[in-house]
């Protein structure tokens, strides 16, 4: 039997904020299969993004165990969990990450760097990466000299050069315009096809949720809904704003509604958790991403003075 792609159970993660204590995410259990395209949606707030850092083992949970190609993360010492990340995780965030004085090929030839491949193998799959993502013609061109479209292109070359199980994009069409955004979902599409590399999207936006066969809706650092579409959604290229008809969504039981309680959520009228809670420093986190776009735990700056020193 072939083990999950990612399978979490009982997540928990909470954060200590100038002595008060935040539950970003309250007991997590999701199952995501090879192959599979989801889409992990909710508000500003509702854990989506905890639960993405946490299912590409950027953090660590709180409580709870995840596995990742049925390998348990919590016994992985910080070396190890690198190794992992580089060699079946792939990252496409909403801020590119490129290194801005570095080309195309270099970019995505970096997170290979990592695993000791020689230069000239290295070169050879990174030009057919961007292949792939149609930038054969952009191979020496720096991020200053693309669109914001190309940019974001580059950095999915740069998340599949390394060939992963899974890839994990939050909001990757959140600085795209709108026919730039559907060029970027159509390719994920087509890859998630092609490749079968299972997806797992991370989004606010109900259109761009709609590509993905599953939908995981969060709130309040919960599952509160998981449906599925039986058939994939229409292509972006022919409409851009696809207006998917979902079945019936499953509640989960921890979420039924209480009486008297809003509708949407299942909260008690009047309780909206999300909007009482500290905000929370997310510097370290874009560090995090920042190094794992690159295959790596490690800082921008040292990252080019590896890549440099090769």
């Amino acid at each position: 039997m072939t083990d999950p792609a990612l399978e979490a159970i009982d997540l928990t993660r909470r954060y200590q904020l100038e002595g008060v204590s935040v539950e970003a995410l309250r007991g997590v259990t999701l199952r995501i299969d090879q192959g599979e395209f989801a889409a992990i949606i909710g508000p500003s707030g509702s854990g989506k993004s905890t639960l993405m850092h946490l299912l590409g083992c950027l953090d660590r949970p709180s409580s709870g165990q995840l596995r990742v190609n049925g390998v348990e993360m919590s016994g992985l010492s910080d070396t190890e969990l690198a190794e992992l990340r580089n060699r079946t995780i792939g990252f496409v965030f909403q801020s590119f990450h490129l290194l801005a004085r570095t080309s195309a090929l270099e970019n995505v030839a970096l997170p290979l760097v990592y695993r000791g491949m020689g230069k000239a193998e290295r070169r050879e799959r990174a030009r057919a990466a961007l292949e792939a993502v149609g930038l054969a013609h952009r191979l020496d061109h720096r991020p200053s000299q693309m669109s914001g479209g190309e940019q974001q292109r580059v950095a999915i070359a740069r998340a599949l050069v390394g060939e992963p199980t899974v890839l994990l994009a939050d909001e990757p069409t959140g600085n795209l315009d709108t026919r730039n955004g559907a060029e970027v979902m159509a390719m994920l599409d087509r890859l998630n096809s092609d490749s079968g590399v299972a997806i797992v999207l991370v989004t606010h936006e109900p259109e761009i949720a709609a590509h993905a066969r599953r939908q995981i809706h969060v709130r309040d650092g919960l599952i509160e809904l998981d449906t599925s579409t039986p058939s994939p959604a229409p292509h972006p290229e022919t409409n851009p704003h696809p207006k998917s008809a979902h079945p019936k969504p499953t509640t989960h039981p921890e979420r039924a509604h209480s009486e008297g309680g809003d509708a949407e959520s299942g909260r008690p009228e009047g309780d909206h958790p999300e909007r009482d809670r500290p905000e929370v420093d997310h510097s370290e986190r874009d560090h995090s991403e920042r190094g794992a776009s690159f295959g790596t735990g490690g800082s921008e700056t040292g990252d080019r003075s590896r890549e440099e020193g090769r």
